[in-house]
């Protein structure tokens, strides 16, 4: 669990500068577009590496591949499902 927070919490920190980098720098699109854009990539990029973060520490942990295979598999079943019943931006 702590691997997995500390993982998270490093990509949160990086994705937010990054992020608000862009938001500072990037005058294309309006103040409500960029503030749209600044949301989800923070969002979305943590959870991802909140994933990635469990993945690691489960086999790291455990070292039950078998089960890790059984947890992406599903996780990556879960992503089509989501992609098929929300609809396109």
């Amino acid at each position: 669990m702590k691997l997995t927070l500390a993982g998270t919490l490093v990509c949160l920190i990086a994705e937010f500068i990054f992020q608000l980098i862009k938001l500072l720098v990037n005058n294309d699109e309006t103040f409500k577009d960029r503030i749209i854009d600044f949301s989800i990539g923070v969002i979305g990029i943590t959870f991802f590496a909140a994933e990635i973060s469990f993945f690691i520490s489960f086999q790291i942990k455990t070292k039950r591949t078998g089960l890790l295979l059984l947890f992406i598999v599903a996780f990556l079943g879960v992503v089509v499902l989501l992609r098929t019943l929300l609809p396109p931006p």
